[in-house]
């Protein structure tokens, strides 16, 4: 095309790095990244981070950690995006000493993590079983002055519940409100939900009923975790009161609704109740799914009715 007298623009270089980076062509990548500097077009910061986060997605993890180093070889800018792409990366797939390195590494370059930098280390500490580790990477983010978003409270708060450490995560509620971070519905579900599978009832309910002193009106998702912890627990009154409740509160019960209604009552040994809840699926609009279908079978044959299973 060039030999043609039509000069490719950043979409053609850019479509040729992605494929070359694609097909495992990296020195041609870079050959092609440099090229593109050197004919002057400046956003050549965001093409090799894009360049870098495909190889992540690629899983080629080792040849995006030798890319990082070759970029810099070369020159390349790298800012906090780019150093966010690498952690990211290694934390996704459990590499996670190698992760805090490349953060003690962009700290030493003068480049100051980010929210996004703390958020995706501490998920990745988790996910690797890192508790102690992910918990002291929090407190040094709040001590440089970070600051923790929502959606990584819940992660900590998700993490913490399932090593059943349900104290800690109820304190972490209280700190990021004194933090001025307003939990939502997801942090409200994953600590409700913690709390009913340790057998904390009360607090799970307390927990629930204190969201609206935060001006956080519950949804279909957090009203199913305490149907489905009540139900569990065989307060199938409650249950039902909290069912009508959501209808005054114009949200719908779903189908995940009434099949927990449906296995309470098996719980509780009131299978009529179970049935009729069943029977009345398909004038709500509802059609039984598989997971609905199986409790109502598991349900049955636990009572001794094998023939209406």
């Amino acid at each position: 095309m060039v030999r043609r007298g039509c000069e490719p623009n950043e979409l053609t270089y850019s479509t040729l790095i992605n494929g070359l980076v694609k097909d495992g062509k990296m020195d041609d990548a870079l050959e092609v990244l440099d090229e593109m500097v050197h004919k002057g077009f400046d956003r050549q910061t965001r093409m090799h981070n894009k360049m870098l986060d495909n190889l992540f997605k690629l899983g080629r993890t080792d040849v995006a950690v030798s890319t990082f180093h070759k970029l810099r070889e070369r020159g390349y800018n790298t800012t906090v995006v780019t150093y966010n792409t690498v952690i990211n990366g290694l934390s996704k797939v459990g590499r996670t000493d190698e992760a805090i390195e490349f953060m003690e590494e962009m700290v030493k370059e003068g480049c100051v993590p980010n929210t996004i930098t703390y958020s995706v280390l501490i998920d990745g500490l988790f996910r690797a079983g890192q508790l102690e580790m992910a918990l002291a990477t929090v407190k040094r983010m709040l001590e440089h002055g970070g600051n923790l978003s929502v959606v990584t409270y819940s992660t900590i708060m998700n993490w913490l519940c399932k090593k059943g450490r349900l104290d800690e995560a109820l304190d972490l509620l209280d700190e990021m409100m004194v933090r001025g971070c307003n939990p939502n519905n997801h942090t409200y579900s994953t600590l409700i939900d913690g709390l009913f599978t340790a057998g904390r009832m009360e607090e799970a309910i307390s927990t629930f009923s204190s969201m609206a002193k935060t001006g956080c009106k519950p949804n279909i998702v957090t009203y199913n975790v305490v149907t489905k912890g009540l139900c569990k627990g065989g307060f199938m009154e409650k249950a039902v009161a909290l069912v009508e409740e959501m209808r005054n509160e114009k949200c719908n019960p779903d189908l995940v609704t009434y099949t927990q209604l449906i296995d309470g009552y098996f719980t509780i040994g009131r299978p009529d109740l179970a049935l009729s809840t069943f029977s009345s699926l398909k004038q709500r609009g509802l059609r039984p799914s598989l997971i609905t279908y199986t409790t109502l079978i598991g349900g049955l044959c636990r009572e001794g009715r094998l023939e209406e299973a």
